[in-house]
């Protein structure tokens, strides 16, 4: 096993832990908007950020610029303007790019409009494609020199494989981190956006790997490193510097806990050992049909654990997720979601008869299910709750997604270059 992790080029070792350290000030930048507020430009969690993007594009900078001056290698490269370098690398080098590009372009907005309303603001956007960029060139990096080799000897490739596909999956989870908070797993959005996403990415990193428990273990890598933030966060100390302060928070507010994706994937890795025979698409049809199952039973009963008695503990960190600037009187009160419409008019909800709609009491919506939202600009929406019809919908979405990541999945087992 030792001797395989020898054998793994470095630049794959420096691209993975680029990759690491981006995901990290990601999640603590995440964390550092929720509890303290947008400070300045030098925060710790963007230097991190940044610092991951440097040392991803100069170490692929240096493999292209070494591949096409100093002709040291022999193996198969993609040329690019006269030069040469592996596949992973370019997506690697403008990943960089895109990185560096956003952080001025992040920074004129916030001193343009302000705190961001959302995740996805457009600075945000080209940082995020970034990102993804090199997480997805440091999966490639390892995958195409895993693919070259002939040897069974493949234990240091499946781990670093099968670890920075856990960092690309942690990267979609946080893009779906709005609409994956325990409060919403009760709602067909839920279940629409996360069965919709996910699989493509899941199954385009499963099909690949010859490893019997690779969705397992992508989906414990996943979980683990969004624990491991749980655990750790709460025990520095942090103030809310910038208003409006809607609750008092004296530590660093932790991410959602993480998606259960571990049970969805033993019954994947079960199901792949079993049906090694069958038709690709009428694997795949099983493949949706039980990750959109099990993804469904899994969260439906752990959301209503954990949001119970059960969840507010440092092991779960239920109650601990909620930013500073977001009230508790931010939702309307259940009894009033009879699916009308209803307009904000100052602090005030109306209905439809143009009456005020009676908001629930402060910190009483944290740990109940909403069937009501805000839109990032204020206007109440109602969230549909589940149904047979809604349900038959997303699970025939995603099978149709699973079907597409695997024939993705099946591009990259054939990449050497």
């Amino acid at each position: 096993m030792f001797n395989s992790f020898k054998s793994i080029p470095f630049y794959c070792y420096l691209m993975t832990m680029a990759a690491t350290i981006i995901i990290v000030g990601v999640e603590w930048d995440i964390s550092w908007h929720s509890s303290i507020g947008r400070d300045t430009f030098w925060s710790p969690p963007h230097m991190a950020i940044y610092f991951g993007g440097i040392l991803a594009g100069l170490t692929s900078s240096y493999i292209v610029l070494s591949n096409t001056f100093l002709n040291n290698s022999t193996k198969p490269t993609v040329t690019f303007w006269g030069f040469k370098g592996p596949m992973s690398c370019w997506i690697t080098i403008w990943g960089a790019i895109a990185m560096l590009t956003s952080a001025p372009f992040d920074d004129w907005w916030h001193n343009a409009y302000g705190l961001d309303v959302q995740i996805l603001s457009p600075p945000h956007v080209v940082l995020s494609l970034g990102i993804a960029a090199i997480i997805f060139g440091s999966v490639l990096s390892i995958l195409s020199e895993k693919n070259k080799i002939k040897h069974k000897n493949l234990s240091g490739y499946n781990i670093l494989y099968i670890y920075t596909s856990s960092l690309l999956i942690l990267m979609v989870s946080i893009l779906l981190t709005e609409d994956s908070f325990l409060n919403k797993q009760h709602t067909i959005q839920f279940y629409q956006k996360s069965l919709v996403l996910l699989p493509v990415f899941l199954f385009a990193l499963f099909t690949p790997s010859k490893y019997k428990w690779t969705f397992t273990s992508i989906a414990f890598f996943y979980m683990m490193h969004r624990m491991i933030l749980i655990w750790v966060l709460p025990f520095f100390d942090a103030e809310p510097m910038l208003t409006p302060i809607k609750r008092h928070i004296d530590y660093f507010v932790v991410p959602p806990f993480p998606l259960l994706l571990i049970i969805p994937g033993i019954c994947i890795d079960y199901i792949r050992l079993q049906t090694k025979n069958i038709n690709f698409w009428v694997k795949n049809l099983y493949y949706g049909l039980i990750f959109s199952i099990s993804f469904f039973i899994v969260h439906w009963y752990s959301s209503i654990l954990l949001l119970s008695n059960f969840g507010r503990n440092w092991f779960f960190g239920t109650g601990k997720t909620i930013p500073y600037f977001i009230s508790g009187n931010k939702y309307v009160d259940l009894a009033s979601t009879d699916g009308k419409r209803y307009t904000k008019v100052g602090e005030n909800y109306l209905d439809g008869s143009g009456d005020v709609v009676n908001l629930i009491n402060p910190e009483s919506n944290d740990y109940i299910f909403w069937f009501y939202d805000n839109t990032s600009y204020g206007d109440l929406i109602i969230m549909d709750p589940i149904s047979i019809q809604g349900l038959l919908v997303v699970t025939v979405l995603c099978i149709f997604s699973t079907t597409i990541g695997s024939l993705f999945g099946k591009w990259l087992s054939k990449v050497k270059r």
